[in-house]
Formats: structure tokens, sequence, C-alpha cells
């Protein structure tokens, strides 16, 4: 027989997902008529219309929070700034807003929640300071946006969130003083669940923008919430980021990767972790169990951290945390580079006479220069956001730059129309060597540098 707390969680599981469920059925017979659709993006993965059936989640864990802000002990500040970042979300998939907009509007919620909600208070600003406020601000905005980066394949964001309020459940195990937020995150975790089997085996919905703001910016203030042993500011929030170690990760990589290439981390691009997953052409549940273990394993730590007494004044959460997120950023960048060479390598043995999509670009500056590989790399990053996921654009040599298509979903001079400016806009000449790449092989091409073909 299960101790009682044990199945007292697993009873909150169950019944979250029993209840979840007709949110997200009638979410699903309604999407199409009030417009939560899900466009084909350019740099999405999905190229048909899908319904999004967040708003079915969203809406159900909202019910939750305000009956428990009733009855328990919940905060309203959180369940109120959590609806605007849900409003916010809706306006963004609806027409996209500016960056700079949504970034102001999650840092008045932030504000709004550290000032008034007497739990973030009492476990970050009483114990911490100001200078515990101040990092706490900053790693809510960074989770929210994190988990929206990760939203781009069929269950990675459910998985991720599922795992994180798995692991404030863990952390929040036990307690009197916040059971409304024990209660609050198991049942998001059984919630998820029916999500994820329309997500994944139906195809039949995604999270949406809605879905993937609110439950990163909920279980940020949620995880911050719950009092914790550590004394270090850093490590209790090290602690807390053990939990959120994917998108973490994913969004150190792909901030590095845009500051080694001279561009602004805020730019969008198609470096994201869905991203080298969908062009690495990995199998879906071989993804979503090893990231799920690797969460899991990032949650185990960190209630042993918690617990554990000697960790209390110690900065080793830290240390583990970092050298986590700096595995998996390793990792993610492993299997791009395996991609892109298994793919430069599939183009350059290929026979003649097969069809094949690309353009191929001889790239120049205008005084004659060489151009430099951070250039390229820029050029490479930048294209990458004009192509389809599937499609991949890489640097060959050192004036060389490919973009390989997937299929022909729209005509190669279209394509290079909406190329040609990021040339312009870098002040360099670009010679578009072939713009019908698909009646001929790349390998045969380089044995006759001359051919002409015309357009």
């Amino acid at each position: 027989m299960l101790p009682p707390k044990i199945a007292e969680t697993f009873g909150y599981m169950t019944i979250g997902g029993l209840l979840a469920y007709p949110f997200l059925v009638a979410n699903l017979r309604v999407a199409s008529r009030f417009g939560f659709i899900d466009w084909p993006k350019s740099r999405g993965v999905s190229q048909e219309q899908i319904p999004i059936i967040g708003y079915g989640l969203v809406g159900f864990i909202l019910s939750v929070m305000a009956i428990s802000a009733y009855y328990y002990d919940f905060s309203p500040w959180v369940l109120l700034t959590a609806g605007l970042v849900a409003l916010m979300g809706h306006l963004d998939d609806r027409r996209p807003l500016p960056a700079v907009e949504k970034l102001v509007w999650q840092i008045l919620c932030v504000l709004v929640v550290l000032y008034f909600d007497p739990n973030v208070r009492s476990s970050i600003g009483d114990k911490y300071g100001t200078w515990g406020f101040v990092m706490a601000g900053g790693a809510i905005i960074a989770l929210v946006n994190a988990i929206n980066f990760i939203d781009g394949i069929d269950g990675l964001a459910g998985t991720v969130i599922m795992m994180s309020a798995l692991g404030l459940s863990a952390l929040s195990f036990g307690s009197t003083s916040h059971y409304s937020y024990f209660m609050i995150a198991t049942l998001i975790v059984g919630a998820v669940i029916p999500f994820l089997y329309m997500n994944i085996a139906k195809r039949k919905g995604f999270l949406g923008n809605v879905g993937s703001y609110f439950f990163g910016y909920t279980l940020a203030v949620m995880h911050l919430s719950v009092p914790m042993n550590a004394t270090d500011p850093m490590a209790r929030l090290c602690i807390n980021a053990l939990c959120f170690l994917i998108p973490l990760a994913d969004s150190t990589t792909v901030m590095i990767s845009r500051l080694l290439s001279v561009r602004s981390p805020f730019e969008g691009d198609k470096g994201h972790l869905h991203h080298r997953l969908v062009q690495a052409s990995l199998p879906l549940r071989v993804i979503l169990f090893n990231f799920g273990l690797i969460a899991f394993t990032g949650i185990s730590i960190a209630y042993l951290l918690n617990e554990k007494t000697g960790m209390h004044y110690s900065r080793l959460p830290i240390v583990i945390c970092a050298a986590y997120v700096g595995i998996i950023s390793l990792l993610i960048s492993m299997i791009e580079m395996s991609s892109k060479r298994r793919l430069k390598s599939y183009f350059l043995r290929m026979d003649a006479g097969e069809p094949v999509y690309f353009l191929k670009y001889k790239i120049q500056t205008r005084n004659g220069t060489p151009v430099s590989s951070v250039t390229m790399r820029r050029l490479e990053a930048k294209i990458s956001t004009e192509i389809r996921v599937y499609d991949v654009c890489f640097v060959h040599g050192e004036d060389e730059l490919f973009v390989v298509l997937n299929a022909m979903g729209e005509p190669i001079r279209a394509i290079a129309n909406r190329i040609e400016p990021i040339f312009q806009h870098e002040r360099l000449d670009a010679t578009l060597v072939l713009d019908k790449g698909e009646y001929l092989k790349l390998s045969y091409l380089e044995k006759n540098p001359t051919l002409q073909l015309k357009a």
C-alpha cells in the first residue's frame, strides 16, 4: 500500500488529467470558430494549420488557481499576473507582437508579483534581500521566454512543462504552508498528460504562445514562492533551475551562437533545439524519452540538494547546474554539427541524374577582400530564417554558400529574391551560380563549374 502522501500525489495527477480532458476537447471544437489556429511560419516546423489547444489547459489551471486563491493560501497576485501573461500570449498568437512590447509586458507582471505577492517576498526578498529580488525577476523572464523558445516540436514543450511541474511538486512535497502550490503543480502534471496524447499521438493541436508563456510564467513564479533551505540566492535559483534544464540549455546555446556570429542575442533564427532536432531527423520518441530522462535526473538532484542539510550553505548547486547546462548545450551543438556534416557529405557524393533542390552562391566583398568566417556564419544564420525549418543553409569552403531545400514548396527564384536583401544589408556581392539545382547533382556541378542554365 502506498504512503498517504504518495497516494495523494497520484490522486491529484489523476484528477488533473480527468478534469483537463473536457477542457481540451471543448477547446478543439471551438478552435476554428474563434480563430485559435497556428498558421505556418517561416521558422515553424508544421506546414499545416493546426488548432491551438493550449487555451483549454490555461482555462483549467486558471480555474484551479482561482478556487485555490479563494479557499486556500494561493496568491491572487500570481493569478492576476498569470492571466495577463496568458492574454499577452493570446495576442501574440493572433498577430505576432514586437519583442520589445512582450518584454515590457513581462517586466510589468514580474514587478507586480515581486512587490505585492507575500509568498515571493517572504521566500526571496526577506531571505536574500534586494539582490535576491533582482535575480528572481531576471530568472522569471528568462524561463518564460526559454519555454516559449522550445515550443516548436510535438511534445517537447509539454514534456518540459510536465517535468518542471513535477519538480515543483517534489520541492513542495510535505509543505503545509504552501499546500496549494503542491496541489496545483501536481494537477498540472496530470493535466499535461491528455494534452501530450492529443499533441503527439493524435496530432490534433499545439500548445501555442498562450500556453507556453502562461505555464513558463506560472511555474517560474510558483517555484520562487516555495521557501528553500539554501542560504545563497544564486544557489537557491540554481536548485530551481535544475527543474528547467532543457529550456535553459537551449537558450544558452542559442544566445552564445548568436553572439559568436556578431548578431543580437534576441534576433530570431533557426538555431533552437527543435530546429536542430528536426534537421537531424531524430525519431520523436527517442528525443522525448532522452530529454525526459535528463529532466527527471535534474529534478532528483534538485530535491536531494534541497533536502540535504550540508548543502544549505554550499555553492555546489551552482556548479552542478552550470555543468549540467554546459553538457546539454554541448550535446545540442553536437547534434547540429553531425546533421550538417552528414548533409554535406551526402550532397557532395551524390551521382548526377537524380533531382536535388538547392541554390549555390559565390560570396565576395565589394572591395575584393576575403569574407571573414564570422560574416559567413552570420549569413548562414540570417538566411536560415528565410527558409523552412526542413531546409538547410550551410557554408562550403571560404566563399561558397548553399541553400539545400527539402522540397519545392515555392519557385527557387522566389526564394532567391527573399534571400538577396540579406546580402545587400551585409554589403556583400553574392552571385547565384545556379538557380535550377533540382535538375543536377552537386557533384556534377563541381566537375562542370562553367555550366550555365537558362532561367
